[in-house]
């Protein structure tokens, strides 16, 4: 039961919106190195109020729209620091470069993708400025899911990490 309660209230307190609190940043800190230490906690998406799931959804929103912009004004820079370490090592990755140079579009325009600066201009600008999230679904206590719902589709547009009071793109 202590158990239970305790993971309740590490995500009550990970999840408030714009919480600078040090207490919720080092509860924050304490999952993450019991999940480092193969230590996963077990997670239930059900344990998650509506009310709670909403903030999260316009927290992550929010975060999205912030990534619009950036992605609107090219400022590759910026795009870059919002992605997680081991996330951008995998879009640079000569496997998802080459994958990436397949698809119809830049195939049609003769572009191949050399590195990751190529993927944002090539790749990100042209279909990732104008994403909203709509849903979200928890991962786990840091990780969500976020989803767009287009023409009655609901298309998966980011997995996003909460970091402290901040988020980044994950894989």
């Amino acid at each position: 039961m202590k158990r239970i309660f305790a993971r309740a209230l590490v995500l009550v307190l990970m999840m408030s919106c714009s919480s600078t609190d040090t207490k919720s940043n080092n509860r924050v800190e304490a999952v993450r190195a019991q999940i480092a230490a193969g230590n996963r906690p077990a997670f239930n998406p059900s344990s998650i109020s509506r009310e709670e799931k909403e903030r999260v959804r316009i927290d992550a929103n929010k975060f999205v729209g912030d990534l619009n912009n950036i992605i609107q004004r090219k400022d590759y820079s910026a795009w870059v620091r919002h992605l997680e370490p081991k996330y951008k090592q995998w879009l640079e990755s000569r496997e998802n470069l080459s994958q990436a140079s397949m698809s119809d579009r830049l195939r049609q325009q003769n572009i191949v993708l050399q590195n990751l600066f190529d993927y944002f201009v090539n790749v990100v600008v042209p279909s990732r400025s104008s994403l909203r999230v709509d849903d979200i679904e928890f991962i786990d206590e840091t990780r969500v899911k976020t989803f767009m719902i287009e023409k009655g589709q609901r298309l998966r547009i980011y997995s996003l990490e909460r970091y402290g009071d901040s988020w980044r793109v994950v894989q």
